[in-house]
């Protein structure tokens, strides 16, 4: 399936009232007392929420990590002005992401939907203009796979949050990023294995160029990036680098920020 495909069938989930008549724990299938708006989602049951490792504080401003970062201390140059995400990649979380990303479970959609709609929330408190009212125009684009990738899984994770986070905001999902060749799964690789695989992995669409480059000559930019896992920042990084390029020759002003599920 296309992500067009994909992401119809997320929104005929969502305006369907999924779980609005079936009081199982979209996780675990236990009745879902307990569960609710207290404990940010809805869809699970209160024993399941309490697992949740929500990042309330952050120690690393730049990677939104919950504790000190050393590879944000290492690096030199940054393509990215902050990252913010929901989780801490625990085991738990781990288990979530394997059955929603590799086992193809789609209830789930909606419920990564909504925490990432969450790190959108404490995106947005860094930055200062929403605090003074001033309006810079944001758009959100997404991590992209490759042909081979979305072929075998049907769907791309990072797009399908991505527009549920645009639904809850209202802001516009431009696809802008290409992934120029398909690399092997960096969840198994080392720190240096990651910079070497991703480098030069990813590009501008043609379409996503002009479209970053009409948006820049209307004034200051804003592109949130959106991805499932936050690990070491190379993915991140070597998409913000791509994105940067649409603005060398200076015309308007272009951030970059990242948005993940899990850090």
């Amino acid at each position: 399936m296309n992500a067009a495909g994909w992401w119809g069938r997320l929104r005929g989930l969502l305006e369907g009232g999924l779980g609005a008549a079936d009081d199982g724990c979209l996780w675990c299938g236990g009745v879902r007392r307990g569960g609710g708006a207290a404990t940010r989602l809805r869809r699970i049951c209160g024993a399941c929420a309490a697992e949740v490792p929500w990042i309330e504080q952050v120690q690393c401003a730049a990677c939104g990590r919950g504790e000190p970062c050393p590879d944000c201390v290492r690096r030199e140059t940054s393509f990215i002005v902050a990252n913010r995400s929901a989780v801490q990649y625990t085991p738990f979380m781990k288990e979530w992401l394997a059955r929603y990303k590799y086992r193809g479970s789609e209830k789930l959609a909606p419920m990564f939907g909504e925490m990432a709609s969450y790190a959108y929330g404490k995106l947005r408190e860094t930055w200062g203009d929403v605090a003074r009212g001033v309006t810079v125009r944001t758009i959100l684009t997404f991590v992209p796979l490759s042909e081979r990738r979305l072929e075998e899984r049907g769907f791309n994770q990072a797009e399908t949050m991505a527009r549920y986070v645009a639904s809850r905001y209202r802001v516009p999902v431009v696809p802008v990023l290409v992934r120029t060749r398909h690399t092997e799964k960096q969840s198994y690789k080392s720190r240096r294995e990651r910079l070497e695989s991703l480098e030069r992995a990813f590009a501008l669409r043609e379409d996503g160029a002009l479209e970053l480059q009409r948006l820049l000559a209307e004034g200051p930019l804003r592109v949130v990036v959106v991805d499932d896992v936050y690990t070491t920042g190379s993915t991140m990084q070597r998409c913000g680098e791509a994105i940067a390029s649409a603005a060398a020759d200076g015309a308007g002003a272009l951030r970059v920020y990242g948005l993940t599920w899990a850090r």
